[in-house]
């Protein structure tokens, strides 16, 4: 990496982790295990739930061995649950508290 890369990679609105996430909405984050960006996706998670110090839903799943945009194999039992998972976060949102 060069320099000016660096730089630019620091950049909260290029690389959201390196801002601040506070006030975010409840937020689920799903991804593969093979994911290239898996280790850049769990930071994410983690700074999500950092800086909204728990008084915001982040929900972080990891399904194994699946890779970038495992939600398109619809034939995939791991892209129905990852579905499932998501339609019942939305559905849970839903609900008056």
């Amino acid at each position: 990496c060069t320099d000016e890369y660096r730089k630019e990679l620091a950049y909260p609105l290029l690389t959201p982790v390196n801002g601040d996430l506070s006030g975010f909405p409840p937020t689920i984050v799903q991804c593969g295990g093979s994911e290239v960006l898996v280790d850049d996706i769990r930071k994410l998670a983690e700074k999500l739930q950092k800086d909204n110090h728990e008084h915001v839903q982040v929900v972080y799943d990891e399904y194994p061995e699946m890779v970038h945009v495992f939600h398109r194999f619809f034939h995939r039992p791991e892209a129905d649950a990852a579905f499932s998972r998501l339609a019942k976060f939305v559905a849970e949102l839903k609900q008056p508290s």
